[in-house]
């Protein structure tokens, strides 16, 4: 598990989880898309605050962390 900080809707969070890469498909095989699974989401003072986020929120963090960290 790795531990990033990115800005979301003017908070810093830590986020921590672990990234896949995932791969380009062939014709005998779909493709994998790469994708940060999130473990827990923390403000100040190592809150975990995963559980008052919704989906959507969960998946722009996980887009920011992808696009700020591993692209």
């Amino acid at each position: 598990m790795i531990a990033h900080e990115i800005l979301f809707k003017g908070i810093t969070l830590t986020v921590e989880g672990t990234y896949y890469k995932g791969y380009y498909g062939s014709l005998d095989t779909p493709s994998d898309e790469e994708e940060f699974e999130i473990e827990r989401i923390m403000v100040a003072d190592d809150i975990d605050i995963i559980d008052l986020l919704s989906g959507q929120d969960i998946f722009e963090i996980e887009k920011i962390v992808i696009d700020k960290h591993y692209n």
